[in-house]
């Protein structure tokens, strides 16, 4: 798990706990280890390249770009 500060939470120990999960947490400051910051690296720059004022032009383009993503896992194991 991520050092995201609710994961160390004692409820969150004790819910994984109680379900027979063990918790392993990633060494601090390691996105090698964490796939999801490669494309929240990328969400912040797409969001800094697109930003705008209106609302359903940013959900639009939000829509678009995670079917990029998802077009981009479909794809992945074939290269």
């Amino acid at each position: 798990m991520d050092n995201a500060s609710w994961h160390h939470s004692e409820k969150i120990q004790q819910m994984c706990k109680d379900a027979g999960v063990v918790i392993e947490f990633l060494p601090p400051y390691s996105p090698d280890f964490n796939p999801i910051e490669e494309y929240f690296s990328v969400l912040k720059k797409f969001i800094k390249k697109n930003w705008h004022d209106n609302e359903d032009f940013i959900r639009r383009e939000f829509k678009m770009f995670l079917e990029c993503l998802r077009l981009i896992a479909r794809l992945a194991p074939l290269l």
